[in-house]
């Protein structure tokens, strides 16, 4: 294999990690908006929770607590959701200088041509160079991602918890 095909096999790899993990990263995407949908209506369901005359005769004490945590915990949720998806800025350590393949970077030149004449201008390392670091910054907000996405679905499952609490609790109260 001569060094050109190998350098078009590597920049080709390189593309296709890229896709992978802005993949990965829309499915992180994905799954938060989809705790942030049923949290939604977890905490669209408290005011019914509250108004219910089971519950009013039962309320307070045990159940107050029960239902401000419910709450707590639901909030939290989407809040650690909303961080999954908010746009994550460029790692600056990474990107010394402009490439040609982070849109912010496409933008700054002046036209179509401009960007052109600089990507026809550089050569295959620098590229495959491009790719790496942007690939390294993908890689990073994946993680990031996945960590914050993983303490949202387990904060979500707590609230679940606490949920199926408040609407047993009252009957459990009238059994005994």
């Amino acid at each position: 294999m001569n060094e050109k095909t190998d350098m078009f096999h590597r920049i080709e790899s390189a593309f296709d990690i890229l896709h992978f993990t802005q993949n990965l990263i829309q499915f992180a995407d994905n799954k938060a908006n989809t705790l942030i949908v049923i949290n939604s209506i977890f905490l669209a369901s408290l005011p019914s929770l509250a108004a219910e005359r089971t519950f009013m005769v039962v309320g307070g004490g045990f159940l107050g607590i029960l239902r401000g945590l419910f709450f707590v915990a639901s909030v939290t949720a989407v809040i650690y959701c909303l961080l999954v998806v908010m746009a994550r800025k460029d790692n600056p350590e990474t990107s010394k200088r402009p490439d040609l393949i982070f849109f912010d970077d496409i933008v700054k030149h002046k036209n179509a041509s401009s960007y052109f004449y600089e990507y026809m201008k550089i050569g295959d390392a620098t590229l495959l160079e491009d790719l790496a670091r942007r690939n390294f910054n993908a890689a990073g907000i994946a993680q990031n991602k996945y960590n914050l996405y993983g303490t949202a679905l387990r904060v979500t499952f707590a609230s679940c918890l606490l949920w199926i609490a408040c609407i047993l609790t009252p009957y459990m109260t009238i059994i005994r």
